[in-house]
């Protein structure tokens, strides 16, 4: 958990109950009621998910340092920003764990039950959108004077059992599918100083590439590019001059579990770097979320790129 009441924005009369993240950075908004019908709680944890949403590592550190000072552990709080980078699982291990921070937000409801009309907007919303959107029941018991709690998931159901929710959840994943696939077919066209680096519409791969290269020649480091975008893992180095066969060995003798790894860099002749005392191979799989990540320091050396209607592309061969 990162803060309890978390109220980290101008209108602080609102206030999270429980703000979360998980280990994928997934930041959890999660709302307690204590009535029989979780009231409008739905409608408060979509406002409150949408002004957590794209908070930044440093403020969910400082939400975290807050938290355990006011638990009395102030060694606890010189450490949040540590603990919560050692937290967090990047899917690239040699990334900063921070990149992966409150890029989705998910949302857990609980309450001691739940109305249809609440429970219908959920599943509802659940259907039409990619929104992590749970219910649990509370129910409070006592054993011999204790007291004890009993959660209990309603929506989704644990087992998955309801057909209708898995359905829903396949056809979400395949419209993703689509969508990104269009996305990452889309040609693009890149610039410098308003003179075509190709010949015609490449993909979004090939523009990141292009445009990682330009930066490369306009001065900007490998290694400076990759801190920018907050990748460790953007590059394959080696010392001194290096050949495609070079970064293939060095590839395979790192990841000797991995057949494939070489085909998730840029290895041919043409497309290695050469920059100071080493050569760099570019990581192929980095331009979906990346991309637009590059516009402002691009902007800086006269560098830009735009994603061209199909209609118009679509007389033209797309470089892959």
């Amino acid at each position: 958990m990162l803060e309890e009441e978390y109220s980290d924005w101008e209108d602080s009369s609102r206030r999270i109950d429980l703000l979360a993240v998980d280990r994928s950075g997934a930041l959890v908004v999660i709302e307690l009621k204590r009535t029989i019908d979780a009231g409008h709680a739905e409608l408060q944890a979509l406002r409150y998910a949408a002004m957590v949403n794209g908070m930044s590592f440093e403020r969910g550190a400082e939400a975290l340092a807050r938290h355990r000072t006011r638990l009395g552990d102030v060694d606890g709080a010189a450490r949040a920003s540590a603990d919560l980078r050692d937290f967090l699982t990047p899917p690239d291990e040699s990334a900063d764990p921070s990149i992966v921070f409150g890029r989705t937000v998910r949302i857990v409801l609980a309450s001691a039950d739940f109305s249809r009309e609440l429970t219908h907007t959920v599943l509802w919303l659940r259907d039409e959108s990619d929104l992590d959107m749970r219910c649990v029941r509370l129910t409070p018991y006592t054993i011999d004077g204790k007291a004890y709690l009993y959660a209990e998931q309603i929506i989704p159901l644990p087992v998955e059992g309801d057909y209708r929710v898995r359905m829903a959840a396949r056809e979400r994943a395949e419209r993703n599918a689509a969508r990104q696939g269009a996305a990452a077919a889309l040609p693009y066209a890149v610039f410098l100083n308003e003179q075509s680096l190709t010949d015609g519409p490449v993909s979004r791969r090939r523009a990141f590439g292009l445009v990682v290269r330009a930066l490369v020649d306009a001065g900007v480091s490998p290694d400076d590019l990759a801190g920018y975008l907050k990748n460790a893992g953007l590059w394959c180095r080696i010392e001194g001059i290096a050949t495609p066969d070079d970064f293939k060995a060095k590839l395979r003798a790192e990841n000797p579990n991995d057949a494939q790894v070489a085909g998730r860099y840029d290895l041919k002749p043409e497309y290695l770097i050469s920059h100071g005392n080493a050569t760099y191979a570019l990581r192929n799989q980095n331009s979906a979320g990346q991309l637009p990540m590059l516009a402002d320091l691009a902007a800086t050396k006269n560098l830009r790129w735009e994603a061209l209607l199909p209609g118009v592309a679509a007389s033209t061969q797309a470089e892959s």
